[in-house]
């Protein structure tokens, strides 16, 4: 095992990946399967599964990401304290999407939930996450400027 802080070694890390990504999936799939309307948010079934793979690509590179570990003690409080707060704005643009659909709230939460991953893969070290997260930010901002221009 990575010695990363103290006691803190890689299986933690792992572990605290999935918890976010579990924290990120649970309230979007209480919308999808307690939702009695089917009305899609997005614009194409094609981007909206490009998006889908994409996001579910940075859950994968959370959990199972190679050798990470914190390079000082303010990384690792960064990464707390900012996952901390980026989950918990998550949480609330979630509950307030549920109480009232709206297209503003889907691309906020979708947003917040890209820049989680960002931030992991930054204060980890993760490349791959970094990356990843960067092309999905701009596949997303691309398929937020289509939109934009059909209307």
């Amino acid at each position: 095992m990575v010695q990363v802080i103290g006691t803190v070694e890689l299986s933690s890390i792992n572990i605290f990946g999935g918890l976010i990504d579990l924290l990120l999936i649970f309230p979007w799939a209480i919308y999808v399967f307690s939702s009695k309307k089917k009305k899609d948010l997005g614009s194409s079934s094609f981007f909206d599964l490009v998006m889908v793979s994409l996001f579910f690509s940075l859950m994968i590179l959370n959990i199972c990401s190679l050798d990470p570990g914190f390079l000082s003690i303010e990384l690792f409080l960064i990464y707390l304290f900012g996952n901390i707060g980026l989950l918990t704005i998550y949480i609330f643009v979630w509950i307030s999407f549920l109480v009232r659909p709206d297209k503003k709230k889907a691309v906020a939460a979708i947003y917040i939930g890209i820049f989680i991953f960002l931030l992991c893969g930054i204060t980890l070290t993760i490349i791959p996450l970094i990356i990843c997260s960067t092309i999905t930010i701009v596949a997303y901002a691309v398929q937020q400027k289509i939109e934009i221009r059909e209307y």
